[in-house]
């Protein structure tokens, strides 16, 4: 479904050349990573990225590391997740693409796992950019901003949890790289806010 504004710019024909991409994106790394080891591994990884749990685990891992920094530190990874969710919530009012999961001719084959669908319920029809990948990236980043020595282990993580999504259909390609982008520009804007105010 390409938004009317789209189509007024006359840019209807290249956005439909990237989604066609996406979608053949989507298509190669589902078939090419298919197997049913990474059908429990990589499920497993989508399940706890779609129940964000991994914002819980930066919170203990903030505290276990810096406990007198606790309270600033979570408050600015909280800010940073919310201020991204705020402009994810913006696009993805005015642009309604589907779930990858929707379509009838993206279903994963026969015995892959499927994410309990009370998990990604009423979010299916919003798609783009990913919610998931955003707060994902704000919270890599925020604790790589706390402790740089992880950082590999940190963004591991995170590239695990989104090529979970895109392998189990939560989303396409696309939206996951525009939600790292927006995760990514809301911790900095936050960390920015953040230093002008302590200056002032």
């Amino acid at each position: 479904m390409i938004p009317d504004i789209w189509q007024t710019y006359g840019v209807q024909f290249v956005v439909e050349i990237i989604i066609q991409w996406d979608r053949e994106l989507l298509q190669f790394l589902n078939y090419w990573l298919g197997n049913r080891v990474n059908d429990l591994f990589l499920g497993g990884f989508a399940i706890a990225g779609t129940l964000y749990l991994f914002i819980p685990v930066a919170f203990w891992y903030i505290y276990s590391l810096k406990k007198e920094m606790f309270r600033k530190n979570t408050v600015l990874l909280f800010l940073g997740v919310f201020a991204g969710a705020c402009f994810i919530a913006l696009i993805q009012g005015a642009v309604p693409r589907p779930a990858p999961i929707m379509d009838i001719n993206l279903l994963p084959y026969e015995g892959k796992m499927v994410i309990p669908a009370f998990i990604y319920e009423g979010k299916v029809a919003h798609s783009f950019p990913s919610g998931y990948a955003q707060a994902a990236f704000s919270v890599a980043l925020a604790l790589i901003f706390i402790d740089k020595k992880n950082r590999f282990y940190f963004m591991l993580g995170t590239f695990l949890v989104c090529l979970s999504l895109i392998y189990m259909k939560v989303n396409y390609p696309m939206d996951i790289f525009i939600g790292g982008v927006l995760g990514a520009l809301s911790k900095k804007l936050v960390y920015i806010i953040d230093r002008i105010r302590r200056r002032n």
